[in-house]
C-alpha cells in the first residue's frame, strides 16, 4: 500500500516485526533488496510524492505530509537530489 510509507518507520520496529535484531534485519534486508532499509523507504516516499505531484493539484506541503516527509522543504531538497528538478518543476512538466 503506497500510503504505508507515510507512517513513522523505525528500524527497531521493522526489525521487531520481522523477528530479528536490528543488525540482522539490516543485513538480510540489504541482501534481499540491494539497499538499506532507510534508502528503500526514502525511495518509496519519493515515488509516492512524484505520483501525487504529477497526478493531482494537491498543495506541495500536503504532498510532503502524505508521502511521509518531515516538511515541504525536506521533500524539496530530497526530490532535487533524486530527480534533478524541484517538485514544482516536476508538476509543471507533467502537464506537457
Amino acid at each position: 500500500v503506497a500510503a504505508g510509507v507515510a507512517v513513522d518507520l523505525t528500524l527497531t520496529a521493522l526489525a521487531g516485526a520481522a523477528g530479528y535484531s536490528k543488525a540482522q534485519f539490516v543485513r538480510l534486508f540489504r541482501r534481499a533488496t540491494g539497499t538499506s532499509p532507510h534508502r528503500y523507504v526514502l525511495q518509496r516516499r519519493l515515488e509516492r510524492a512524484r505520483q501525487l505531484i504529477e497526478s493531482s493539484s494537491m498543495p506541495l506541503a500536503a504532498v510532503a505530509h502524505e508521502a511521509g516527509f518531515a516538511s515541504q522543504s525536506h521533500l524539496s531538497s530530497t526530490f532535487v537530489r533524486a530527480y534533478g528538478c524541484t517538485p514544482g518543476d516536476a508538476r509543471r512538466n507533467a502537464g506537457r
